[in-house]
């Protein structure tokens, strides 16, 4: 009969064994980013000497200069991170977005099933809603909107709040401005 300390021991060493070589995630934050290589180092969040460099930044794409999504996290961002198995060679996989991460500023209202694009804090966005309506907004640095297109499920393109079914260059828009095209702005 084996003896139940043996048992233990014994699975006590597997389950050692088994978080040794099991990938780990955990949560850092970017101290630096490079531009050029797209990578950043990276620091723990309670201990400022655990610093990486040069670490992988994970992207939505298609392969190699295929397209797709690819977005540098910023300086200050915590941002979630894979440790490769039997590697100290991290990966970020993406950055967190909470409450806690974004101090003082207000949540953009994001809701369920929808899809939320920007390019900085208080930057320009677009929304893909549920019933398959898109909304573009142009906002200024201090988060003020400028201007918006709304694309709806009928057909119809709403400007800044007014409603333009058919729109060609020239045509006077409701909300202000007209159509035009080249350099010039299409919302006065």
């Amino acid at each position: 009969m084996i003896n139940e300390n043996f048992i233990k021991i014994l699975n006590d060493l597997i389950d050692k064994r088994i978080k040794e070589i099991s990938p780990k995630v955990e949560i850092w934050l970017v101290s630096n980013v490079d531009e050029e290589k797209f990578t950043a180092q990276i620091q723990h969040p309670n201990y400022s000497k655990a610093i990486f460099d040069d670490v992988q930044i994970m992207s939505i794409g298609l392969g190699h200069f295929k397209g797709g999504i690819m977005k540098l996290p910023s300086i200050g961002d915590y941002v979630v991170v894979l440790f490769q198995t039997n590697s100290y060679k991290p990966i970020i996989l993406g950055t967190v977005f909470n409450q806690t991460t974004i101090g003082t500023q207000q949540n953009p209202i994001i809701r369920i099933d929808e899809l939320f694009l920007n390019n900085k804090e208080k930057g320009s966005y677009i929304v893909l809603k549920p019933d398959n309506t898109i909304i573009i907004r142009s906002v200024d640095s201090s988060g003020n909107k400028k201007a918006s297109i709304e694309l709806d499920t009928d057909g119809k393109i709403i400007l800044n709040g007014g409603t333009q079914p058919v729109a060609r260059k020239g045509d006077s828009v409701s909300g202000g401005g007209t159509i035009s095209e080249g350099n010039e702005d299409i919302l006065a």
